[in-house]
């Protein structure tokens, strides 16, 4: 390096040597810089990919899920009538006992 006075100001001067070192580590990190760069598009377009999947996936289940509580619905609407069904039969089935008891007293009473 060199030292240089001019117009009171003190200009220190590189030699063609160490322009060309600097300007080489310069190249060096442009290019480590370019290759984080081209890392961080790879990555950036797997991160979109992964979230579309995701999203996908998430709107599956949401499908399933709906599918799923339309066809609870549709078997607690089943249990419902099952279950008046079963309310009817017992009512029958009372009175129809209640029907049998009367006769076998009735026979019980002719003897």
């Amino acid at each position: 390096m060199t030292n240089t006075w001019e117009m009171g100001r003190l200009y220190i001067m590189a030699t063609l040597q160490e322009l060309e070192k600097r300007l080489a580590a310069l190249e060096e990190r442009v290019a480590e810089i370019k290759r984080d760069a081209a890392a961080a598009r790879v990555l950036a377009s797997d991160s979109d990919r992964d979230v579309t999947l995701l999203g996908e996936e998430i709107a599956a289940h949401t499908r399933v899920l709906s599918a799923m509580r339309g066809t609870q619905l549709e078997h607690g609407r089943v249990i419902d009538t099952l279950a008046d069904h079963a309310d009817e039969c017992s009512g029958k089935l009372a009175a129809d006992l209640t029907d049998i008891a009367r006769l076998l007293r009735e026979l019980i009473d002719r003897q």
